[in-house]
């Protein structure tokens, strides 16, 4: 059996350059919509971070609640202040003594 050659059509120039041009074209456009300023890259990285933003928006409510509670305690409270001044100022009444101990490192 012999071999038959396939004929080959060219297309026309213009119906080329218009094909290469929708490849170019559609290339660009999933290229940006990958990676560009708004792309689904630059999108998953902004929730990320909106994730991690409320996060921190959550702990420092919280810890401003705890905050808001100290202040409450400080201001009603004596012995609340009493224990602050102890605590962090070293205060003590007039007939204690204070008796500080050098620190010992963890070994």
């Amino acid at each position: 059996m012999a071999r038959r050659r396939r004929r080959t059509r060219k297309r026309p120039l213009g119906r080329r350059i218009l094909i290469w041009g929708v490849v170019v074209f559609a290339t660009v456009t999933l290229t940006r919509a990958l990676v560009g300023e708004k792309g689904l890259l630059a999108v998953w990285q902004h929730r990320r971070e909106v994730a991690s933003v409320e996060h921190e928006i959550g702990r420092l409510k919280v810890q401003n609640e705890n905050l808001r509670d100290e202040i409450q305690s400080l201001r009603k409270d004596p012995r609340a202040v009493e224990g602050v001044a102890r605590e962090e100022l070293g205060l003590v009444h007039p007939d204690e003594f204070l008796i500080l101990l050098p620190r010992q490192d963890a070994r």
